[in-house]
C-alpha cells in the first residue's frame, strides 16, 4: 500500500476507535505487516494495542502487540528518540502530526491497561518517557518572545525545502500539543480545532491532547530529562533567539536539516541543508546558553 494511503487508513482506525471504539480499517491497514517508516510503524503498533485488547480482543495478538510495541519503544531509547530500525524521523514537522495521533493515541489506550500487570505498567511508563523526552527537545527550540511566540522550531528530518525559497512556517499541531502539555494557557485556535473526525486526521492527535489534559494527564512532561538523537544535537538559546546545529553532520540523511534558527523580536526562521552562517543582520546579543544532545 503506498505510504500516504496507508497514513490515511492508519489514522482512520485511530479516530474511529477514539470516537466509539471501533476500528473500520484493521484489514486494510495490515496491521501485522512490520514494514514502513518510523510513524507508520509507531500508529501501526497504537492500532495493533487498541484492535487486539479492546475493538476484536485476541489473548494471542494482544500479547505479541504488548512485546512488540515494547521493544519499539525500548529501541528508541538505546537507537535514538523518533529512530526505528535504520531510519532516523528525530524532531520531523512534516510528519509530527502522524507521531502525535499515535503517542496520544497510546497514552490513553496504556494507561487504561497499566494496572493488567508490569509489562502493561512498563509500557504505560515508556511512553510517558517519549512524552517527557519530545517535550525537553521541542522545549529547546520554543520560540520565547516576539511574533512567533511559543512556537517550535527545530533541526528534524524530513524537511521540505523546495526551491528555498518562501516563508519557512513551524508546524501547527506541535505547536498546540506543546503548549497543553506545557502550560495553562488556552491555544490561539477556534474550537473546531479540537474536533475529533475522520475528516482531520492531522489534528487528530492535538484533539485527543486536549482530552488527556482534561482527563488523566501527560506525566511529568517538564522534567528536562534528555533523549539520546541518532546524531549529536547541539542548541545555543540567546535572549533574542536560537540555533540548532547537528556539528558531526547526519549518520544516514532522512531530508534532515543540518541547522536551524530563529530570530525572535523580527519572527525571522529558516533552515538550511548544511551548517551555513547567519545572514549578516542576524546577531544575537551576548554569550549563549549551549545545551548537546548526546548520540545514541
Amino acid at each position: 500500500m503506498p505510504g500516504e494511503q496507508l497514513n490515511k487508513v492508519l489514522g482512520e482506525n485511530t479516530a474511529q476507535f477514539h470516537l466509539d471504539g471501533t476500528m473500520p480499517n484493521p484489514g486494510a491497514a495490515d496491521l501485522d505487516n512490520t514494514g514502513g517508516t518510523p510513524n507508520q510503524k509507531t500508529e501501526r503498533w497504537a492500532n495493533r494495542i487498541a484492535l487486539y485488547h479492546f475493538v476484536d480482543p485476541n489473548a494471542g495478538k494482544a500479547k505479541k502487540a504488548l512485546e512488540g510495541t515494547i521493544e519499539h519503544f525500548e529501541g528508541q531509547v538505546a537507537n535514538g528518540h523518533q529512530c526505528v530500525g535504520k531510519e532516523d524521523e528525530a524532531l520531523t514537522l512534516s510528519h509530527a502530526p502522524i507521531w502525535w495521533r499515535a503517542i496520544m493515541s497510546l497514552r490513553i489506550t496504556t494507561n487504561r491497561l497499566a494496572g493488567r500487570g508490569s509489562d502493561y505498567a512498563h509500557l504505560e511508563q515508556l511512553v510517558l518517557d517519549w512524552l517527557e523526552f519530545h517535550t525537553t527537545l521541542n522545549s529547546l527550540g520554543q520560540i520565547k518572545s516576539g511574533p512567533k511566540a511559543g512556537e517550535i522550531w527545530v533541526p528534524g528530518a524530513r524537511t521540505k525545502l523546495k526551491d528555498g525559497s518562501g516563508e519557512k512556517k513551524t508546524e501547527t499541531v506541535t505547536n498546540v500539543i506543546h503548549q497543553l502539555m506545557t502550560t495553562d494557557e488556552k491555544p490561539d485556535v477556534s474550537k473546531k480545532f479540537f474536533a475529533l473526525s475522520q475528516d482531520a486526521p492531522d489534528r487528530a492527535g492535538a484533539a485527543l491532547a486536549k482530552q488527556i489534559k482534561d482527563t488523566i494527564g501527560f506525566g511529568d512532561v517538564t522534567g528536562g530529562r534528555m533523549p539520546k538523537l541518532r546524531n549529536r544535537l547541539v542548541f545555543e538559546s540567546f535572549d533574542d533567539g536560537h540555533v540548532g546545529r547537528y556539528p558531526d553532520g547526519i549518520a544516514k540523511d532522512n531530508g534532515h536539516v543540518r541547522q536551524a534558527w530563529a530570530q525572535y523580536s523580527t519572527g525571522r526562521i529558516d533552515c538550511t541543508r548544511e551548517i551555513e552562517p547567519l545572514p549578516d543582520d542576524v546577531i544575537f546579543q551576548g554569550n549563549p546558553r549551549t545545551r548537546e544532545i548526546e548520540a545514541a
